[in-house]
């Protein structure tokens, strides 16, 4: 049974939405220090303390960004195909690069305020959760690898999931930090995932591996 919001609850929706909208903008524009609540408050047309009533302070709109664009990564690679394994994490790749082009600054951003919150306040960042639901996505592709009989099973799926989002993650942490190009990132994404397929691969499966990645320049 569906459920009817009040207008109250309806309005109080849309100025948090608003604010959230509004401090994206910031991020994507000027960056984290350029985000405090006094701005913030003023960019959304809203008052500081029902800011602070809809959101909360800096660090929590930063939390509420970086899990929002965490769910929103997290629903686009959920939907790569998934029946081939060597399909799926390249699809991985694949729509990696279409998310991140479409709005490299937003991207950029989130990622930054996440690895800020982590020094400033660690108990309290999404770092954590945003590793855990990456290492899941890579390792469902482990065990389509295993079930093909790609992997000798040696190493648990959910070991090299942990391992493989580890590559992914360090680069586009480089990327962030504009120490790579996009297509940097993605590259020794892509060759850190076979890198560590290599690691439990059958043996005609880590040939075909090896030949990928030295057309890969490896």
């Amino acid at each position: 049974m569906a459920v009817t919001l009040s207008t109250r609850e309806v309005n109080k929706e849309k100025r948090r939405q608003r604010i959230l909208d509004e401090a994206r903008q910031i991020l994507a524009s000027n960056g984290y220090d350029a985000l405090n609540s006094r701005s913030l408050a003023k960019a959304a047309s809203v008052t500081t303390p029902t800011l602070y009533n809809l959101v909360g302070t800096k660090e929590e709109v930063l939390k509420t960004l970086s899990l929002e664009s965490m769910d929103q990564f997290s629903e686009t690679m959920r939907g790569v195909e998934d029946d081939d394994a060597m399909t799926y994490f390249d699809g991985l790749i694949s729509e990696a690069r279409k998310t991140i082009t479409a709005d490299q600054a937003y991207y950029r951003s989130t990622l930054l305020a996440m690895f800020q919150l982590s020094i400033s306040n660690p108990g309290n960042s999404p770092e954590s959760e945003f590793c855990t639901r990456g290492s899941s996505i890579a390792a469902h592709g482990c065990r389509i690898a295993a079930d093909q009989g790609l992997l000798l099973g040696e190493v648990s799926a959910e070991t090299l999931g942990e391992q493989m989002f580890t590559v992914y993650f360090a680069p586009w942490r480089e990327w962030a930090y504009r120490q790579l190009s996009l297509e940097q990132f993605l590259r020794r994404a892509h060759e850190g995932f076979y890198m560590c397929l290599c690691s439990d691969a059958s043996p005609k499966f880590l040939k075909e591996l090896r030949r990928r990645l030295s057309t890969m320049g490896v």
